[in-house]
């Protein structure tokens, strides 16, 4: 697997801060990730290169699973592309806004945080003093709004804070800067999206306790709420649960396939597994990959369709593929599950 990224003639590409390619020349990607590009253009009045517009490629598994409109992308097959920066003349004059910003130091260095929105909106973190030091950078939701930057003194480190909102939710994203990082300027360590997010802090005024709570508009009305603690360096969830505000024996049994799928939806174990017959209780760590990611169910758009028939939703790019399944239930609990087209 290898990415060709061209760069376009008078503009230079950078990566993480670093010069990768420019005037036409390209860079090589030869691994998954989510890369944020600088373009930046050459302009003859002082003669040098100066920020333009940033651009994004997702790759996964191998593949390209997004590359901003600025990119012309080319697939070869078997993995190999080439995304090329469209002509000069097509994004002249298209800059980055700015959408939030907060500066902080640490030890002997300063740092800028900034929200740069181009054709989206991404964090960069960049180091000011001493003068052409690292950046780092960290793709936003897409939706995003409202977002504000502060910055959480935890004694030996520094947390840069972005709160804001995307699809109607609570949106929060946590990055450490660390001193003298030989490797790194920073590293996000915890995201989020929620109805709602609460924050403990510990003696030396850092985040050592994440709540957060999610509502799903199902018919059993559920919030899921989980806690997160920092363990040596990292977040890590330490409990959860559901509550419900419906109880399932209130909708007739005929329901019980579409309950079960919302649960699944959810990722609601403790329902799923008292849903499930005894023979599919064994296999029921299975659930989730049989079903795959989707984001949402329904019952099938033509008449007379049966309930014992769902309709998954998945995204599949800009459109929407659905996938049928037929469930068989005995004495209130689900036997058999197919899919059927």
């Amino acid at each position: 697997m290898v990415i060709y990224v061209f760069s376009a003639e008078n503009y230079l590409l950078r990566l993480d801060g670093r010069e990768i390619c420019k005037d036409g020349a390209a860079h090589e990607l030869r691994r998954d990730g989510v890369f944020i590009f600088e373009a930046l253009s050459f302009m003859p009045r002082g003669a040098r290169f100066y920020p333009s517009f940033a651009a994004k490629l997702e790759i996964a598994d191998g593949r390209v699973k997004y590359a901003s409109d600025c990119f012309v992308l080319t697939d070869f097959g078997g993995g190999n592309y080439e995304a090329r920066l469209r002509p000069y003349a097509v994004y002249d004059g298209v800059t980055s806004n700015k959408t939030a910003e907060a500066s902080f130091e640490t030890g002997y260095k300063s740092y800028r945080a900034e929200v740069r929105e181009t054709f989206f909106k991404y964090l960069k973190i960049a180091e000011e003093y001493p003068e052409g030091g690292r950046e780092f950078s960290e793709p936003l939701p897409d939706g995003l709004c409202g977002e504000t930057l502060s910055v959480i003194d935890g004694g030996y480190k520094k947390t840069v804070v972005l709160n804001g909102t995307a699809d109607g939710q609570k949106y929060m994203l946590l990055t450490e800067i660390g001193q003298g990082s030989a490797d790194a300027i920073a590293e996000t360590v915890f995201e989020c999206l929620a109805d709602a997010i609460e924050i403990e802090k510990d003696a030396d005024g850092g985040i050592r306790r994440i709540t957060t709570a999610k509502s799903f508009n199902d018919m059993l009305k559920r919030t899921r709420t989980e806690v997160a603690e920092k363990r040596d360096g990292s977040y890590v969830r330490v409990s959860g649960g559901f509550s419900y505000a419906k109880r399932s024996d209130e909708y007739p049994t005929e329901l019980l396939p579409y309950l079960f799928a919302e649960a699944v939806g959810a990722g609601d174990a403790e329902l799923i597994a008292e849903y499930l017959s005894k023979e599919l209780l064994q296999n029921a760590d299975d659930v989730f990959g049989y079903f795959g990611d989707f984001f949402a169910v329904d019952y099938p758009k033509y008449s007379d369709a049966p309930l014992n028939v769902l309709a998954f939703k998945y995204a599949n790019g800009n459109a929407i593929k659905i996938k049928y399944f037929e469930f068989e239930q005995r004495d209130g609990k689900i036997v058999n599950f197919n899919l059927i087209n």
